[in-house]
């Protein structure tokens, strides 16, 4: 409508059964290769133990693992952490939820960020704080990427986005600033796009040179 509200369905899914998730690993022995980069990213299906992320990267030796997820999952992610987990993905809101307390600012997403790498949590922790830009914390650098202005259409896929083009940035060896400059870029390119549609090659593209990374 005029008011340019966002409405989304988000219905469960199946439930997987004992029988379903064993099928996964047995798919997962028959495809991983050593050295590639993973993704676990939305919200698990009915029957799925808030574990199963564990359980996956178990299955997935020598690979980088990115995790994107939210609820249960996310916080059996924190207070049971994922041996070897490269990558945690949230937003501010869970964020906030996690941490106990308001997150009113950068500096506070990064300190959070800080305190998930410092106990373990993942070598690199991700906190979208949305037109304020995306937050990065490593056990030696804390970044925050500032996106560029454009014509919002869409919030949808902003956060796959984002997490595609990291994971390419990662696949070719990139640094986290050039990293997180890309991903910003595709999330925001993500927003321009309407409804369900991701992000496109060509506005990426031109939105990299207007993201700034800075310390933070």
């Amino acid at each position: 409508g005029d008011t340019g509200a966002q409405y989304r369905f988000l219905l469960p899914g199946p439930v997987w059964t004992d029988a379903d998730q064993a099928q996964v690993f047995t798919l997962l022995a028959a495809t991983a290769r050593p050295g590639g980069i993973a993704v676990i990213s939305g919200s698990q299906p009915p029957g799925v133990p808030p574990d199963f992320p564990a359980r996956l990267a178990a299955a997935l030796p020598d690979t980088l693992l990115v995790l994107d997820t939210s609820g249960a999952t996310l916080t059996e992610a924190v207070s049971q952490p994922i041996p070897g987990l490269a990558v945690l993905r949230m937003d501010s809101d869970e964020a906030e939820s996690l941490s106990g307390h308001p997150l009113p600012d950068p500096k506070a997403t990064a300190d959070f960020a800080s305190a998930l790498v410092a106990q373990g949590t993942a070598a690199t922790v991700l906190i979208a704080r949305g037109a304020e830009g995306n937050v990065l914390a490593t056990a030696t650098q804390r970044l925050i990427a500032s996106p560029p202005k454009v014509q919002m259409q869409s919030a949808v896929g902003a956060g796959d986005s984002f997490v595609a083009a990291l994971v390419l940035a990662m696949a070719h060896r990139q640094d986290w600033p050039e990293a997180l400059t890309l991903a910003t870029a595709a999330a925001a390119a993500a927003v321009m796009t309407p409804a369900t549609e991701l992000c496109r090659a060509e506005d990426v593209a031109r939105l990299v040179p207007q993201v700034s990374v800075t310390s933070i």
